[in-house]
């Protein structure tokens, strides 16, 4: 297997020479002006770059960048903060400014760590020892944290990073470092962390299809894969006693494993590997038992509030991911055609109701494929659109056709200006209602999608998330008629609305 990282070329002839001297490194730390969080990105990150652009030992690399690190996750820690709480897409330019900037510092830590590792490699230095561990974890763990970027403005990261991820984990297995402790205060197991268990982070995220989350359910994701990474198993090919969370890794690659199951060829034992979640899908189903119970784990996994940010939706989630091989129900079909969206329960009332119609937000996309229960669609010069992973969605094909109604589940992004989305259908037509609890003074705006009999879907009604409660009467008003329904049970709730079956009482 051939060994090619991604990293810069060095200059022979620096016009800046890098400072390696702790002591002097530590004091330029303590002059970055942290309370300005663009200037201590750019400040840092020059003089990381001048560092990454010449040629220095292996071991002076790594102690400078071990003093650097702690600066890099503090500034990026902050810049994340403020692109993953501006939840709509696409995201302002101060937004974006600061998830640029996350990603150019994270990706020059790890340049950093690479170009260590390559040192120590041409030196034959044992990888074994504690410091090629080091810089083989810490380069690992650095583009792990450059995906999180990428994943939290709905990018794809680049196929390098997954090249470089499979190039480093296989160097380490080839040389014995791939079990080696070495102290990290990012780790969640005791400050103790290792190659492995930073290459099963970044895979096992890569494997929930961040794309279909909403931004802050993102970074919760990593945080909890962060506990179970221990549970997830590496190992070479072989028989499995199950083909549910079994995902083929091929070293080789620049791509994400794929459902074993799917393997479009026989695997080769010298580059691929398995993963194997059947573990970490377990511990899952446990919490999210506890959960469902109204009771918060008690292994420290969950935040106090755990219960209030319907963990058990974003746990159903991951164990569809991890714990079984995805299937595709209907096959796609290419089209090249136009639709109309309206996206968000106050928009589409208004687009249905003559006296507000004017006024609803519509924007026109490209349909790039359809299947039985989907759409997938693109549109360019995205300024005019706000939408976010969760969304509910009108949409029509023609100036005379009714709205259908569907939920917005994927967003991917890209540097031309345009952007992905996929639509999973939910029912051929919507209706208008004002819907209030007996604890409200006033109704609120909702929808009704009717009954599917084909499919065995009853009639639910829409509203903006908070509304629902179980078992709650509400007072419904349509076409000037009042009456009166039971909420039975929640069908779908996202970080927008909440879905729900009814009885009429």
């Amino acid at each position: 297997m051939s060994f090619n990282l991604d990293v810069p070329a060095l200059d022979n002839n620096p016009v800046l020479i890098a400072e390696l001297r702790p002591s002097k490194i530590a004091e330029f730390i303590e002059r970055i002006p942290f309370n300005n969080i663009f200037s201590a990105a750019t400040i840092l990150l020059e003089e990381m770059q001048i560092l990454n652009r010449q040629k220095v030992s292996a071991d002076n690399r790594t102690k400078a960048l071990e003093l650097y690190r702690p600066a890099v996750i503090r500034i990026t820690y902050e810049l994340r903060d403020l692109y993953i709480n501006n939840t709509s897409y696409p995201m302002p330019a101060k937004v974006k400014s600061c998830a640029s900037a996350a990603e150019l510092l994270w990706l020059e830590l790890a340049y950093g760590y690479k170009l260590a590792y390559l040192d120590y490699k041409s030196k034959l230095i044992n990888a074994r020892s504690k410091p090629a561990a080091l810089v083989l974890q810490r380069a690992i763990h650095s583009l792990y944290k450059l995906s999180l970027v990428y994943y939290s403005i709905y990018f794809s990261p680049p196929s390098s990073i997954w090249a470089d991820l499979h190039q480093l984990y296989y160097s380490a297995v080839q040389q014995g470092a791939d079990t080696i402790e070495v102290q990290d205060t990012e780790s969640t197991t005791n400050n103790v962390s290792s190659v492995e268990l930073a290459y099963k982070q970044a895979v096992l995220t890569g494997l929930t299809n961040p794309q279909h989350l909403a931004k802050t359910d993102i970074q919760r994701v990593a945080d909890y894969l962060s506990h179970l990474s221990e549970s997830a198993l590496l190992r070479g090919i072989g028989t499995t006693e199950s083909d549910s969370g079994v995902f083929l890794i091929k070293l080789n690659s620049n791509q994400l494993p794929i459902p074993f199951t799917k393997k479009p060829t026989k695997p080769n034992a010298a580059n691929d590997i398995l993963l194997i979640t059947l573990d970490v899908a377990r511990k899952m189903h446990q919490h999210l038992k506890l959960l469902q119970e109204g009771k918060i784990p008690a292994d420290g996994y969950f935040s106090s509030d755990a219960l209030d940010l319907n963990y058990t939706d974003l746990l159903t989630y991951l164990i569809k991911q991890l714990g079984a091989t995805p299937k595709r129900l209907f096959s796609r079909a290419c089209k090249d055609h136009k639709v109309q969206l309206v996206f968000g329960i106050t928009d589409i009332f208004q687009s249905l109701e003559s006296s507000t119609k004017s006024l609803a937000k519509v924007s026109t996309w490209q349909v790039l494929n359809t299947s039985a229960i989907g759409f997938a669609l693109r549109k360019f010069q995205t300024g005019e659109v706000s939408i976010k992973v969760g969304d509910f969605v009108a949409m029509k094909e023609t100036s005379e056709s009714g709205w259908v109604i569907a939920v917005l589940r994927w967003i991917i992004a890209d540097q031309q200006d345009s952007l992905d989305i996929g639509l999973q259908l939910l029912a051929p037509s919507v209706s208008t209602i004002g819907i209030k609890s007996s604890k409200s003074t006033h109704y609120e705006n909702a929808l009704t999608l009717p009954e599917v009999a084909p499919l065995k879907l009853p009639e639910t009604i829409v509203v903006a998330r908070g509304i629902y409660s179980p078992a709650t009467v509400f007072d419904i008003i349509q076409n000037g008629a009042l009456t009166q329904v039971l909420a039975t049970k929640l069908i779908e709730r996202t970080a927008n609305f909440e879905r729900f079956q009814f009885s009429t009482l």
